[in-house]
């Protein structure tokens, strides 16, 4: 039971770093240029996904598919920052930063994946 509890809590604390992290990116997207608006758009909806995947998770609602999902969305946002850079959209310290905060956001969501799959392994 009590690692149970423990693992509501490290759901909880992914659930505020993605909050964390969208409020942080959010200054950034409003200065996107013009042109880019849609690239801003697209950012910030797939950043409310994750944060829609961290709540579903916290109920336990098809936990595993929902954690792979989690993933999908952590990476898919880090190629959309390192692209945003790449177009030179974003600075190298704000590039830096907001990288920083999903890698963070991902090895929690692999810590949790992990726990789920470890004991599919021990059952043997």
């Amino acid at each position: 039971m009590a690692g149970d509890n423990e693992e509501y809590r490290k759901r909880l604390y992914t659930r505020e770093k993605v909050e964390d992290m969208i409020v942080f990116a959010k200054p950034f997207l409003v200065q996107f240029p013009r042109i880019e608006r849609v690239f801003a758009t697209t950012i910030e909806a797939e950043m409310l996904r994750l944060l829609r995947l961290c709540v579903t998770a916290e109920c336990g609602y098809s936990y595993k598919t929902t954690l792979q999902k989690m993933d999908a969305s952590q990476k898919t946002i880090q190629r959309y920052i390192r692209l945003a850079r790449t177009k030179q959209i974003l600075s190298v310290k704000h590039y830096g930063s907001w990288s920083e905060k999903m890698v963070e956001i991902g090895k929690m969501v692999g810590g949790l994946l992990e726990a789920v799959r470890q004991p599919a392994q021990h059952r043997g």
